[in-house]
């Protein structure tokens, strides 16, 4: 299997694994919220999506978008990816529904931006992405999602692939890239155990005592949790792991 089709797999995976609360959605929103979609997508011209979460189709596609999104042959089959960019676009969006799933009480303030290059008006250029969540179950868990894409701005340069979300509520901005993506494989049992206690405030005296090791050995992890964070300090590092959802 090669690395493309492990992160395709585990994509499906995460999509698949959400326990919906059926009895909770509401069904008979569908046609008016569509119909809302539609007539700010006529007046504004704008390249515009509703995903089904549940059904895993789109229920909507403004006609922006499809003239946008053409492919070479001139059919409509959604947003083709630069080759080079793909594999990229799939660990962020494993990161972020892994961080969905932490927040899923909070999903309706959250917002996503996601810039990377994709086949539009005949070439790849560089897009951006915004993901609005329109409605969820009881649970919290995104049912029907907004997507608005627009050709950014610059184009002098191939757009590396980036993503962030947004707290609506708080106004926090959490970063999603490669150097966050699944750290739940790189960070070690031990690892994992110090970062828990770092969030919990204790020093790394008090880590060593509970856990019966040196404070040295709690220091080397402490680097070593660092490095695979990709983090400056201690505060950096747990935000990075919040993003994620590990802790």
């Amino acid at each position: 299997m090669t690395a493309k089709e492990r992160l395709e797999q585990e994509y499906a995976s995460l999509a698949g694994s959400v326990g919906f609360d059926i009895d909770s959605i509401d069904r008979s929103r569908v046609e008016s919220i569509v119909n809302d979609i539609d007539r700010v997508a006529v007046l504004t011209k704008s390249a515009l999506t509703i995903y089904d979460n549940i059904r895993m189709e789109h229920i909507y596609e403004s006609p922006a978008h499809k003239d946008c999104f053409k492919n070479e042959d001139g059919s409509c089959g959604g947003i083709t990816a630069h080759p080079d960019d793909y594999e990229e676009v799939l660990k962020d969006a494993i990161a972020a529904t892994k961080f969905v799933f932490k927040h899923n009480r909070n999903a309706l303030n959250l917002r996503m931006i996601r810039t990377y290059r994709a086949y539009a008006y005949g070439r790849f250029r560089n897009i951006t992405e915004r993901f609005v969540p329109l409605e969820t179950d009881a649970e919290g868990n995104i049912w029907l999602l907004l997507s608005a894409v627009d050709i950014s701005v610059d184009q002098t340069s191939p757009a590396n692939v980036r993503s962030i979300i947004i707290d609506k509520g708080s106004g926090d901005v959490f970063s999603l890239s490669d150097k966050l993506y699944s750290y739940d494989k790189i960070l070690s049992d031990r690892e994992m155990e110090i970062l828990r206690l770092i969030a919990q405030g204790k020093l790394s005296k008090e880590i060593a005592d509970l856990l019966h090791i040196s404070v040295a050995t709690v220091n080397t992890h402490r680097q070593h949790i660092l490095q695979h964070l990709n983090a400056d300090n201690s505060m950096e590092a747990l935000n990075h792991a919040r993003s994620l959802g590990l802790i």
